[in-house]
């Protein structure tokens, strides 16, 4: 789901499949995870890309599912492929 009003930088133009690539990157889901996770994932028609996932969990009280969410996206400037790091801790 697209958020608007919300700078989502190039995830409009990553296709879903390499979405999806990058959050089998990261680890599974759940409590104790860190609320943001990046990977990088080299896609054919952009090249590197540095996606930023957010930490989800179901809105139903007796099931306790947890999810990633795609919700930024960037060109990354080097040549690197299939990173996982905390957004947060990353110097910018």
């Amino acid at each position: 789901m697209i958020e608007f009003g919300v700078d989502n930088g190039i995830l409009v133009k990553i296709r879903g499949d390499d979405i999806a690539a990058g959050s089998h990157l990261l680890p599974p889901a759940g409590p104790g995870q860190s609320p943001k996770l990046s990977a990088v994932v080299d896609t054919p028609n952009l090249g590197p890309v540095r996606i930023t996932y957010r930490l989800g969990k179901s809105p139903r009280r007796r099931v306790n599912l947890w999810f990633w969410t795609a919700f930024h996206a960037e060109k990354e400037p080097q040549e690197s492929a299939q990173i996982v790091s905390n957004p947060e801790n990353s110097p910018e």
